[in-house]
This record gives C-alpha cells, structure tokens and sequence, in this order.
C-alpha cells in the first residue's frame, strides 16, 4: 500500500516547473485580473482594500459588531456568497475574512452584486442596519 499525490498532479507540477517561464506571463495576468476586478467591486460597496502583489487571497476587515465567524455566516445567509474566516487562521484573524481570487471576473462579479443587492456595505466601526434582523 502506498499513499502520495496522485500522479496525474505529480505530472502537472512537473510540467508546471519544466514550462514555467510561458506559464508565468498569463497567470499574472489572469490573476491581476481578478484582483482589479474584486477590489473595484469591494471598493464600491465601501471597502478600501489596497492592491496585493504574491498572493490569492484578499484580506478584509469585517464590519462593525461581526467577528469573522457570524459574518460569513450573515454573507451565505444573506447573499449566498461564500468566504473563509479569517480566525481559521488564528485568533489574530478574527476582525478579518479572506477572499479567493481563483475564479474569473464574471464569477466575482456576481459575488459583488448578490451582495449589493443584499443590502450589504462595510461601515467600520458601525453595526449595519441588516445585522441580526432574524
């Protein structure tokens, strides 16, 4: 018996280091892409995240009286937009969630606009006004 990384994904990261340097360019882009895309759409519902360079992710602050937990729970509850809490990464993330830059534009896009069409907008140090309405 034998447990490892599968082979076929062995074979992609062979590939991926043979090939890097054509590879490279388009996965920038691709991933610049995305980043411009969710932040302007972050940006206009009243966040102000700064531009990030070497990673995937968008780290934003919550609003108001959330921590990381009730507010993805509130973001699925509210607008079926699904992010990761920042306190899985400890307890120093817990006025924070992360955002993933793996899917496309249009995918982002819809995200944004399930979420303003859910009423929601960050308001720091302000609870908003659909917070525990249940």
């Amino acid at each position: 018996m034998g447990y490892g990384t599968p082979v076929a994904i062995q074979a992609g990261a062979a590939y991926a280091l043979e090939h890097f340097r054509e590879l490279e360019a388009p996965t920038v882009a691709r991933y610049e892409s995305r980043r411009h895309a969710l932040i302007e759409g972050f940006r206009s519902l009243g966040w102000t995240p700064e531009p990030v360079r070497a990673t995937m992710f968008l780290w934003l602050p919550v609003p108001g009286s959330f921590g990381s937990q009730d507010w993805t729970k509130h973001l699925i509850d509210k607008a079926g937009v699904v992010v990761t809490p920042g306190n899985a990464f400890g307890p120093g993330g817990n006025r924070f969630f992360r955002v993933s830059l793996i899917a496309d534009p249009p995918v982002l896009m819809t995200a944004i606009a399930r979420m303003r069409d859910a009423g929601i907008r960050y308001e720091p140090q302000t609870a908003l006004s659909s917070h525990r309405t249940e």
